[in-house]
């Protein structure tokens, strides 16, 4: 349930607004995350060497700092 009284707060629209963008961010790393380590997993699976999925794990990783780093901006921003 969304709760009317939360608009009659100051500049509640703008801060809305900013949370469903990094939410929708967020939701795109995660992709990033899964796409990426199942390709991973996939190709070494399937008997690839480990030095060719070098970009899938670097895509990991940037994805994963990503996530982290929109979650504690979040959490700073909404004190």
């Amino acid at each position: 349930m969304f709760d009317k009284g939360l608009l009659t707060l100051t500049d509640i629209k703008k801060t809305m607004r900013g949370l469903v963008g990094l939410y929708i961010l967020q939701a795109f790393l995660i992709v990033g995350q899964a796409v990426s380590l199942g390709l991973v997993i996939t190709h070494l699976w399937s008997g690839k060497p480990l030095k060719e999925q070098f970009i899938y794990i670097i895509g990991f990783i940037i994805s994963f700092a990503g996530r982290e780093g929109l979650q504690w901006w979040s959490n700073r921003w909404l004190d």
